[in-house]
């Protein structure tokens, strides 16, 4: 399968390995090792033949612009078939101690096991290779484990007006109205959407499932309710503001 790329030859980004450890109460781990590389791309190791559910064409996105009769597996997809077929007999709200190693830090925390891996996907997804989620790459980049709705709202709006300021400076149109945002959110509902659809079609546990629909609460909650975030986040900015 042809792997999607947005490195030109001339940028670099440092390869960055991260390890998410399940740790379970009755001494059971399970480790998530992710290599990032090559433009900070997700490298997988090759299976041999996908399952059938990372087929393109099965519950493909109605707004997927990847073509059938060039691309045979969605590339989100295939991303998470190691993480699904190790938590298939996984139930949701059992509790778990998730621990994520990288390079230059080592974090912690006491959760279920749909938020363990929902944090997980949040690392995973945007570096898949799906060309709608390829946007929060930045986000990846400096992944924040087990967020909330804050601090995904700061980030992400922080990383859009990024992105609009680097788009001025190469010479391109940009927009700083947010409504760009709310668009990128909206198309990776319909993924979410999709992908959920997947897996139902695979599985009878549900913490895989809902880990995508924690994700998805994002997708939704955050175009409702960006104005009203940044309006509260404002006193933070007072420096700023009587310059």
């Amino acid at each position: 399968m042809t792997r999607l790329t947005d490195r030109s030859s001339s940028e670099q980004l440092d390869d960055l390995r991260i390890e998410y450890i399940f740790n379970f109460p009755d001494g059971e781990r399970k480790v998530f090792q992710l290599n990032l590389e090559d433009g900070f791309n997700l490298r997988e190791d090759a299976h041999e033949k996908p399952p059938n559910w990372t087929e393109l064409g099965f519950h493909q996105c109605p707004h997927c612009p990847l073509s059938t009769k060039k691309e045979s597996h969605c590339p989100l997809a295939v991303s998470l078939v190691e993480l699904i077929e190790s938590s298939v007999n996984l139930r949701s709200y059992e509790k778990v101690e998730v621990e994520i190693r990288a390079k230059d830090r080592q974090i912690s925390f006491h959760t279920s096991i749909q938020k363990g891996l929902s944090s997980l996907m949040g690392l995973i997804i945007p570096t898949s290779g799906c060309p709608h989620t390829s946007y929060f790459k930045p986000m990846a980049r400096f992944h924040l484990p087990h967020a909330n709705v804050e601090e995904t709202i700061y980030r992400a709006t922080s990383m859009y007006l990024l992105s609009q300021y680097i788009r001025k400076l190469e010479g391109l149109d940009a927009s700083f109205d947010l409504q760009g945002l709310r668009d990128i959110y909206q198309n990776v509902h319909v993924v979410n959407t999709f992908i959920s659809r997947r897996l139902r079609s695979i599985t009878n546990e549900d913490a895989s499932v809902n880990a995508v629909i924690i994700l998805d609460m994002f997708s939704q909650l955050l175009p409702m309710s960006i104005e009203q975030a940044l309006e509260e986040l404002k006193p933070l900015f007072h420096a700023y503001l009587n310059r």
